[in-house]
């Protein structure tokens, strides 16, 4: 029981330093206006209490959080040049490590690497 809450909370904090640096990606400059604007959008929509389909409604109010926001995720870390992307999940990693959770951001699945693959 200990270890899977353990497990979680690594995940938790990864995830959080993911936004962090997702909103950090949205307000640095050398950020295309599309990828800023996609970026705002996914972070608002992620924190947000409204949503397109309400989470009372059966199975279909969460498919739009479990789809929506991780491909809105994905599609906005496409478009963030990469080392932009590395040097925002740097300084994310950098503050979480300041606030005491976990800071050990591990790659992003399909989010492009240093070498822009």
């Amino acid at each position: 029981m200990r270890k899977s809450f353990l497990d979680l909370r690594k995940k938790i904090g990864r995830m959080t330093a993911l936004i962090r640096a997702l909103r950090l990606a949205a307000a640095d400059p050398r950020v295309p206006w599309y990828a800023k604007a996609l970026a705002a959008a996914v972070v608002g929509y992620a924190l947000s209490p409204v949503d397109l389909i309400p989470d009372f409604i059966p199975v279909l109010g969460w498919l739009d959080d479990l789809i929506l926001v991780p491909a809105g995720f994905w599609l906005a870390v496409k478009m963030i040049p990469p080392d932009v992307w590395e040097d925002c999940r740097r300084q994310a990693g950098e503050t979480t490590e300041q606030s005491g959770t976990a800071s050990d951001a591990g790659p992003v699945p399909g989010a492009p690497d240093a070498s822009g693959e």
